[in-house]
């Protein structure tokens, strides 16, 4: 969940190389020493609901609650903490290394298109397919339609400047330095259109339409991982350099997690490209740059999942708690009070409360009739459990512990970060 300027709430490629060789970066210098704990008294509940409800969910935080909150993370760098020590914090058993990077990383722009658009703002674009340049494009736009599962035109205005077959179903517009801006009425991540930069864009043709996919390659311009990272909009560049590295670290390693194959929405991570870029500057660039190559690594050397979110408003969720299933060693409940109360979290997702009559949460969670909704207090280990219902369902009394982001989807809760109360 990205926060920027204000809260807003992680084709396949294979990685070349194997984590391997990794480089513990251990935290170092007075910044670390500084650090105070990001444990503190409880932040308060904000006030219940009036009139009252018969299920009161006293909440704090925003997004699913798991690994490092970007607030806590703003909070810590204000207190002298260091990117490794605000990661090592949010991901228990972790450190930061080095290690091998995707040489390929994709963003995909669109899917099951039939026709798009690529403006060429600065340089020229060269519109490639089979080893051949099919068309040079100085300046004004060109939209490529798609003619068939195997073939294409281009088109300037109504003239037609290439119409052919797409060799291995990938026609590229090349434009390495140079920005372009990428549009078309098929926009199903509501991105576009998109002002992007370096490398180029392919146009894959098949049977079912065309995906605009912006991709980045390692060459002489850079690695391909960071010119992608440079395009992510997760939070302010105005923020302590310290926040930023530990958010640009976090996404590479989300993005190493998944090979360099992304979406550019929070689906993944949130990513504008060129106008995010150069919107956020040096700050930005310089916390890209001077983390290259790092990720989180557990224990054994391998990168983590290293998800994220908005505000956690002093409690992290272990992964059993919030998604049940098998528990990930870094993802455990992290007492991040005093570091939010350092940040800029604003009121609204720092604590929050919603009611609902027992009728509706019956409904919400699939139960005939609820009569009991509980669950353990925050930083309990008994809350890996779940959110305990009590009620009828399918005619039988039953007793149900479900996971919290679970609840959170059903009744549309900030967040799983959540304690319960039942009134009369």
């Amino acid at each position: 969940m990205p926060v920027r300027r204000r809260i807003r709430a992680g084709g396949v490629v294979t990685v070349v190389a194997a984590i391997a060789s990794l480089i513990w970066l251990a935290p170092s210098g007075s910044a670390a020493v500084a650090c105070p704990s990001s444990a503190g008294r409880a932040i308060a509940n904000a006030p219940d609901p009036v009139p009252r409800a018969q299920v009161v969910f006293r909440g704090h935080g925003s997004g699913h609650g798991l690994g490092m909150s970007q607030y806590g993370a703003q909070g810590a760098a204000r207190l002298g903490c260091s990117y490794p020590t605000i990661l090592a914090t949010y991901y228990r058993g972790t450190h930061v290394a080095t290690a091998a990077m995707p040489r390929r990383v994709t963003v995909r722009m669109t899917e099951n298109a039939q026709v798009a658009s690529v403006d060429s703002l600065t340089g020229t674009v060269s519109w490639r397919t089979g080893g051949r340049t099919v068309h040079v494009q100085r300046d004004g736009r060109v939209r490529v339609h798609r003619l068939s599962a195997t073939t294409a035109e281009l088109l300037s205005g109504t003239r037609r400047l290439w119409a052919g077959r797409v060799f291995g179903g990938v026609l590229r517009a090349i434009h390495r330095g140079g920005i372009v801006r990428l549009d078309s009425g098929t926009d199903p991540y509501a991105k576009l259109p998109m002002r992007l930069r370096r490398d180029w864009i392919e146009f894959r043709v098949d049977a079912s339409g065309m995906d605009a996919v912006k991709v980045f390659e390692d060459n002489g311009g850079g690695r391909a991982m960071d010119k992608y990272l440079l395009g992510l909009a997760e939070v302010p560049a105005s923020w302590p350099q310290a926040a930023l590295r530990a958010q640009v670290v976090a996404a590479r390693t989300f993005a190493v997690k998944r090979g360099g194959a992304m979406l550019p929405t929070v689906a993944h991570q949130n990513w504008d490209g060129y106008d995010q870029e150069a919107a956020a500057g040096a700050a930005w660039s310089n916390a890209v740059s001077s983390t290259s190559g790092r990720i989180i690594v557990d224990g054994s050397g391998r990168a983590i999942d290293a998800l994220y979110s908005a505000s956690m408003a002093g409690f992290t969720e272990d992964k059993v708690y919030s998604w049940g299933g098998t528990p990930f060693s870094y993802l455990r409940a992290v007492n991040d009070a005093r570091w939010t109360r350092a940040s800029d979290n604003p009121a609204s997702t720092r604590a929050w409360t919603v009611g609902f009559s027992r009728r509706r949460v019956a409904s919400a969670l699939g139960f005939g009739r609820v009569t009991n909704v509980f669950v353990f207090p925050r930083g309990d280990p008994r809350r890996l459990r779940g959110v305990r219902v009590t009620g009828v369902r399918g005619g039988h009394n039953v007793t149900e512990w479900i996971p919290g982001f679970t609840v959170r989807n059903a009744l549309g809760l900030p967040s799983p970060g959540f304690v319960v109360r039942n009134n009369p």
